[in-house]
This record gives structure tokens, C-alpha cells and sequence, in this order.
């Protein structure tokens, strides 16, 4: 049964994800204004957690006359961008929308149907050229082909980035070596302190310029890449190609499609993108790969090999301090 959710607090970023994880959906949704090149529909209406999508229903004010659905071949002028706010609090985005393919009609409103690939929970701190390649590259990395780089139309020059950092989620994945843990202290009134541990990370360098981190969260599995002190990335293009990279090669030692389930990108402390894509669970599939067969320590320096052996392939890595 689908569960709406409308709260009389404000909803935050954790609150929301967690709902959508559960799957089966819905969110209130205010001030919506989709904008196309011919026309911007406002409304409110409902955000749907679907396995595979999100869906809008979109409910214009009444009388307003909806646009056609268009037909034949769709080209890029066909789409446009959504805004919105979730649960009165929580402000969300989507580029590239579709058209709709649904329209229905309810005492002189219409409603109308949009499926989205994902959203954006936070304004994105990049031009529209920008945000355009970081977009399609992202396209590529959740594709279920891999796909090598293309040569993207050239955008303003960015400064050189000293901090840059990954974080997401991926769903249905679980840590195949470890080689640290988390330390949990916990504090009771009568019992007073107490500590315990769980080996439950896998981390180390990917090249002279990148580190990674691999943290068992459940059934799922975070991920973290950053950028190393001392050491610079001249355009966020490189910095997505280091992580479609990592993706791949993590997704190569599980058997089963890295899709990031949530995604933040930070570069120099702005927020490049806050990336949220339905919950779907990709599927496993057989692997020769197995760390069954060796110790803790071995499986972890195995684990780390492949890794970096697979993204020095994919991505040429740079080797240039910041002086």
C-alpha cells in the first residue's frame, strides 16, 4: 500500500531519503513550475516513489488549458527543468524533464503525469552548460552499458580544486573485504561508558591523488572518494571521470551495477550535485571473483589492487601537486 506523507514538521534531506528507500511513496508537492521552451505549467500535486522512477502528478489550477502531448521524435527542446517543494520544507530539482504522457481531468482540473530519473535536492552551483555535461556524464555512470567518455562541447574554464569529495549510497551491495572499522561509544545515566567495534570498512588509495572508503550501512553500502591534501583537479569533468572509474571497478568486483542511490559531489565546499535516484536494487550476477578463498588482510590488499588496477585503466590519472 502507497503511504503518503505530509508532515507537520519540516521534512530534512535524511528524513526524505530514508522514505524513499522504503519505496511505495508519496510526497506532497508545492509551488511546482516546470518550464519548456514554449510554455511553464505551475501546480502542486503528488511525488511517487516507484521502483524504477519517480512519478509527478502535477495538478494545474483550475481552467487552465494543459499543453498537448507531443508526438513523433523527441529532440532536446522538448524538455525542460522542474522546481518544486517537498513537504512545505525540502526544495528539490529536475533537468531534462519529459513532456507528459498523462492527462486526466476532475471537476475542471487537469492533472498531469511526468516520470523522472531523478532529482536534485539542493540549487546546483554550476552555469546550464555546465550542469549540462556533469548531467550527461552522470547519465552515463547509472546507464546499465559502460560507456566510454565522449568529447563534450567546451564550457568557461573552472578554478583549480584543492578539496574535492564523493559520498552516495549504493543499494544492495555488501563489503566483500575489510580492512578497518567504526567505534561505537555508547553512554548510559546508570551503566555509564561503553565501547565496541565492527570491522566494517574497506579503504585505501586509488593513485597518488585519490582515496577511497567502502562502509557497510545495513543491506546497503556507502561510498566515499576524495581528493588526497596537496593535490589539485583542474575541472570537475575529471573529477566524474575518477569516479565513474571507481564505480566501475567496484561494481566489477561485486557483480552488479554500481547505481549511486543517493549521490553528493563537493567541490571546494560548493555542492556541485545532490543526487537522488529511485530505489531500485541492481541486479547480481555470477562472478569468478571471490575473496572466500584468502585471509582478512589478503582480501583486503586484493580488494584495493583490483580496484586501482581497474580505474589507472580507465582514467588518466594526474600526478600534479599544488605547489
Amino acid at each position: 500500500m502507497t503511504r503518503l506523507f505530509c508532515l507537520s514538521r519540516k521534512m530534512d534531506r535524511k528524513e526524505f531519503i530514508e522514505q524513499v528507500r522504503g519505496r511505495d511513496t508519496k510526497f506532497r508537492v508545492d509551488d511546482v513550475k516546470i518550464s519548456f521552451s514554449c510554455a511553464e505549467l505551475c501546480g502542486s500535486g503528488t511525488l511517487e516513489v516507484l521502483d524504477d522512477r519517480f512519478r509527478l502528478h502535477l495538478r494545474l489550477p483550475k481552467d487552465v488549458v494543459p499543453p498537448e502531448i507531443p508526438h513523433g521524435v523527441l529532440t532536446q527542446k522538448d524538455f525542460g527543468a522542474l522546481e518544486g517543494i517537498i513537504d512545505h520544507a525540502l526544495q528539490f530539482e529536475a533537468k531534462n524533464v519529459p513532456p507528459h504522457h498523462q492527462h486526466s481531468t476532475h471537476h475542471g482540473c487537469s492533472t498531469l503525469r511526468y516520470d523522472l530519473d531523478a532529482i536534485e535536492l539542493s540549487p546546483i552551483a554550476f552555469d546550464n552548460q555546465t550542469y549540462g555535461q556533469i548531467r550527461r556524464s552522470l547519465e552515463r555512470l547509472e546507464s546499465a552499458e559502460s560507456e566510454e567518455a565522449t568529447n563534450e562541447s567546451e564550457s568557461s574554464p573552472e578554478q583549480p580544486a584543492s578539496s574535492i569529495t564523493f559520498s552516495g549510497l549504493l543499494r544492495g551491495f555488501k563489503l566483500i573485504a575489510r580492512n578497518a572499522g567504526t567505534t561505537i561509544i555508547r553512554r548510559n545515566d546508570f551503566l555509564g561508558e561503553s565501547t565496541s567495534s565492527q570491522a566494517d570498512t574497506q579503504h585505501g588509495d586509488l593513485s597518488s591523488d585519490w582515496e577511497y572508503a567502502l562502509i557497510e550501512s545495513g543491506e546497503d553500502m556507502e561510498f566515499h572518494l576524495r581528493l588526497k591534501p596537496g593535490r589539485k583537479s583542474l575541472e570537475p569533468q575529471d573529477d566524474l571521470a575518477v569516479l565513474h572509474a571507481f564505480l566501475e571497478a567496484v561494481a566489477f568486483m561485486h557483480g552488479q551495477h554500481a547505481w549511486p542511490f543517493t549521490l553528493e559531489f563537493e567541490r571546494d565546499g560548493k555542492l556541485i550535485t545532490d543526487r537522488v535516484r529511485p530505489p531500485k536494487v541492481s541486479r547480481r550476477v555470477p562472478t569468478n571473483l571471490s575473496m572466500n578463498a584468502f585471509g582478512s588482510t589478503q582480501a583486503s590488499a586484493t580488494c584495493n589492487g583490483i580496484l586501482k588496477m581497474r580505474c589507472k585503466r580507465r582514467t588518466p590519472f594526474s600526478d600534479v601537486p599544488i605547489n
